[in-house]
């Protein structure tokens, strides 16, 4: 692939002479002749310190952000959104030929992305899901380990991962891809090489503040999400969550606790529940109809999750009987809240 190709949506500062790349790493040690080394500052290591490195290995090019008096380094405004769309590009801009939802915040994640999956295979759509839990390609789960040629425990896996994973989507049919977005996959502007029909926001808790220093800018990372997806669908119950509604004009609200017209924004919320020891029982509101929605997991954290759900169904123009009827049959995500039975005579 042409170098002018992969560059394709950067901020590129410098000039460059178009070459023909062969591969695409931000590692040098898997830098061969005629490929594209992007020096990128990591936690433990940064990128720059290897760049002579990825040179003398045969490196066509480098991209970097910093000012490096050398030749075949190509300066950007940013390593990280760059890396993001280089490897979009190098894998053909898999997100563009699916529709593609990514589900953001502190809880929920993993349950959200599961139910929504469900809902979407039910409406006939061929789905690819991808988070911490699992990576499925049309109801087929992939071996994230031999995937990925290592354990990845990642909820959002790094550019050249995220990207692989979406062209392997895109490549086996699927029509939608329903996928985690982490704080620190946001914050390195993973996303950033992909168009975001839909992103979905469930709630902010202190977590990962290790990382993020305070909870503000832990928001900050999670409320860019907003900025890059098409139409936001957030939780208006959750403190952070009003704040997005009040300044994103392209966010809509669910609640749990809200009244239809409490909010000018709020496009679903829940009426009539009944959570119950073996299941949940709601009615569901919202601009344009209602529908019942009775499920197998309970819990007020699985309301929320199975609302979110919903919602986002609904904005993504699945209708109220498969919606009503798939998460009836959803039994949650493994090892999330699951249900044990013990054999009759046991305590």
């Amino acid at each position: 692939m042409l170098l002018s190709d992969l560059l394709c949506g950067c901020d590129v500062t410098s000039p460059y002479t178009d070459l023909e790349i062969n591969d695409v790493s931000t590692d040098s040690r898997d830098i061969g002749p005629g490929d594209l080394f992007i020096a990128l500052a990591g936690e433990k290591y940064d990128g720059k310190d290897y760049i002579k490195e990825a040179l003398q290995k045969g490196a066509s090019a480098v991209v970097t952000d910093d000012t490096i008096d050398r030749l075949r380094c190509i300066k950007v405004f940013d390593a990280n959104e760059a890396s993001s769309r280089i490897f979009s590009n190098f894998y053909c801009r898999p997100a563009d030929s699916m529709t593609l939802t990514a589900v953001t915040g502190t809880n929920g994640k993993s349950s959200t992305v599961a139910a929504l999956s469900h809902i979407l295979n039910k409406a006939g759509k061929r789905v690819g899901s991808l988070g911490t839990v699992s990576f499925s390609v049309n109801g087929c789960e992939i071996d994230k380990e031999e995937f990925f040629g290592r354990i990845s425990s990642m909820t959002t896996p790094v550019a050249k991962d995220f990207y692989r994973a979406l062209a392997l989507m895109r490549d086996r049919g699927c029509d939608n891809a329903v996928v985690e977005a982490s704080s620190h996959a946001l914050a390195a502007r993973r996303f950033d090489g992909a168009g975001i029909d839909l992103g979905v926001f469930t709630n902010l808790t202190p977590e990962h503040l290790d990382r993020h220093g305070d909870m503000e800018t832990y928001f900050k990372a999670k409320e860019r999400l907003a900025d890059l997806s098409e139409r936001f669908l957030v939780n208006y119950d959750d403190s952070f969550g009003k704040r997005i509604l009040e300044s994103k004009h392209n966010s809509v609200g669910f609640s749990a606790e809200a009244s239809s017209g409490e909010a000018r924004n709020l496009f679903a919320v829940s009426e009539n529940i009944i959570i119950g020891d073996y299941g949940n029982e709601y009615d569901l509101r919202y601009d344009g109809g209602s529908v019942h929605i009775s499920t197998k997991i309970s819990g007020r954290f699985a309301l929320y999750n199975t609302l979110c759900a919903a919602a986002s169904a609904l904005l993504l123009g699945v209708s109220e009987d498969i919606i009503s009827e798939s998460l009836s049959s959803f039994s949650g995500v493994k090892g999330r809240m699951e249900r044990i039975v013990f054999k009759e005579g046991l305590p």
